[in-house]
């Protein structure tokens, strides 16, 4: 069965709780980004919960800055659970979550 992002997590990212995110989060967290060479994105992978809430707060405030954000949209990518989020209609940001087992 894929895991599912559950509506905690939603809540996370639609509110901009970055202690919530930060104890969901493990210590070896990696944020990867990817602008398409149209936006503006991370050139290196981040490391560790803290700089990867960091990243995701500086990104959320962003997004809660303009009037016109709409609800995040639960969806599949890749087989994960992922949140699209737009502004005034157009695909912003995608939160695509990988959760392993891997120590």
């Amino acid at each position: 069965m894929l895991p599912i992002l559950t509506k905690q997590d939603r809540q996370f990212v639609e509110t901009g709780d970055m202690k919530g995110l930060l104890d969901q989060l493990t210590p070896n967290v990696v944020f990867l980004s990817d602008g398409g060479g149209v936006v503006q994105a991370a050139l290196e992978p981040v490391l560790g919960a803290e700089l990867v809430a960091n990243v995701l707060t500086a990104g959320l405030r962003r997004l809660a800055g303009s009037a016109s954000v709409q609800p995040v949209q639960p969806v599949q990518v890749n087989g994960h659970p992922a949140l699209i989020m737009r502004i005034d209609g157009q695909i912003e940001g995608l939160l695509l979550v990988v959760r392993t087992n891997r120590a």
